[in-house]
């Protein structure tokens, strides 16, 4: 996807909720701690521009809970808007360098520097989810191929380098054969 297409799928923070909300990034419900009853999406004078909101009546007694969009979610410390944090995430996925990121979205280098670190570690988490399924077993051929690639970049920090090189390894597996046969019935 392009920047601007990002752009103009996401032009404010309302249509940034709702493309979190489809992504999975937001709640798309939450229980009152109170009732345990599922709390209301209301519009309300904040920066998010809507709340859970729960006004139920228990014992007798009219409660009043309100819970942020936010709560249990990667926005949840931030004081960001979420569109301001998921174009943040955009230019992490397309590695663009955190001055061009900072500058791009007048933000801080510290601040764009911690949203990085933080979409880091959430993939290294992903990744070592994922790695930890076995891959064949006892007679399976599992083929594994490595592979280094490198480009040559002038006057620019940052990677491990070989002869001038930015160098960057791959490692994949596939499972080619079975010797387990399913005995005839």
């Amino acid at each position: 996807m392009k920047r601007i297409w990002l752009y103009t799928l996401i032009p404010d923070n309302a249509a940034a909720i709702d493309w979190a909300r489809e992504k999975r990034l937001l709640s798309l419900r939450c229980i009152c701690p109170n009732c345990n009853n599922d709390m209301k999406l209301t519009n309300y004078k904040c920066d998010n521009e809507q709340i859970w909101r729960c006004r139920r009546m228990v014992n007798r007694m009219r409660h009043d809970c309100k819970t942020s969009i936010r709560q249990s979610s990667v926005f949840e410390n931030s004081n960001l808007s979420i569109r301001t944090v998921i174009f943040v995430l955009y230019e992490w996925s397309v590695s663009m360098s955190i001055d061009k990121t900072g500058y791009e979205l007048s933000l801080s280098e510290p601040t764009v520097s911690s949203w990085y670190r933080l979409f880091r570690k959430i993939s290294d988490r992903f990744v070592e989810a994922r790695q930890s399924l076995q891959l064949g077993g006892h007679g399976d051929i599992v083929e594994v191929e490595e592979c280094q690639i490198g480009r040559r970049k002038y006057h620019r920090e940052g990677g491990p380098r070989k002869f001038g090189f930015l160098v960057q390894w791959f490692v994949g597996h596939i499972l080619r054969e079975s010797s387990y046969r399913k005995p005839a019935d």
